[in-house]
């Protein structure tokens, strides 16, 4: 994985969802990481299995992008990098841009914040 940013990944538990990467597509003051949908595939390639290995019942839920539109480019190249299999949860914003037209995926989907 070719990274963009420095900073870490950050990585919170919500009951039984993990945000894996969040505003993947945002630079901001605060600590924040650009993202594309291969460097997010790369990632939760890895995270998957270690989070099946662990036993627990959790699934990922990612990318929280800043627009639907943002996280629809996200989803696109996590799609054609074959890691959509990775995910329990898609998740984006309406910020930069809000939800118009369904993701062109099988899972489940939540608008996460306004």
């Amino acid at each position: 994985m070719s990274p963009i940013s420095s900073k870490p990944l950050a990585i919170s538990v919500l009951e039984s969802k993990t945000r894996s990467i969040a505003e993947i597509c945002l630079s901001v003051s605060y600590a924040s990481m650009l993202s594309d949908g291969q460097q997010a595939a790369d990632f939760l390639k890895v995270l998957y299995p270690t989070v099946k290995a662990s036993g627990l019942k959790t699934e990922i839920a990612c990318c929280d992008g800043s627009g639907w539109e943002q996280q629809r480019e996200r989803l696109d190249g996590l799609e054609a990098a074959g890691a959509e299999y990775t995910l329990g949860l898609v998740t984006a914003h309406g910020y930069s841009s809000p939800p118009s037209t369904p993701f062109d995926t099988t899972g489940k989907v939540w608008e996460t914040e306004w």
